[in-house]
């Protein structure tokens, strides 16, 4: 069932969202973050031997979740909300990217 009635109830779920699986996710239990998209890049690239940045694994991410959520009938609400997540976390990579590199597609 959909609960959402606009884009800030979206926003303020994935918010949310993003803090619960951060609490679940951090090994450190310091930053209370879950950031995996450096980790998932550098596996991809070793085990296929391509080259792709953190920010393309969220955009990947991205691109499944749309499908997913086109592929539907109904309102697919955990797609919705990690889509949502995914576009803040691409966000955040590209501009780490940019302050590291000075560029916004830095591969690693």
């Amino acid at each position: 069932m959909n609960d959402f009635k606009s884009a800030e109830e979206i926003l303020n779920a994935a918010k949310k969202t993003m803090e619960e699986r951060g609490e679940t996710y951090d090994k450190c239990g310091i930053t209370k973050e879950e950031r995996s998209f450096t980790a998932v890049a550098q596996a991809f690239n070793a085990v296929t031997s391509k080259s792709i940045a953190p920010s393309d694994v969220a955009l990947i991410l991205m691109i499944l979740k749309v499908v997913r959520q086109e592929s539907s009938t109904t309102i697919h609400k955990d797609s919705l909300l990690d889509l949502t997540s995914y576009s803040a976390l691409y966000g955040e990579e590209v501009i780490k990217c940019s302050n590291k590199y000075g560029v916004t597609k830095g591969y690693i």
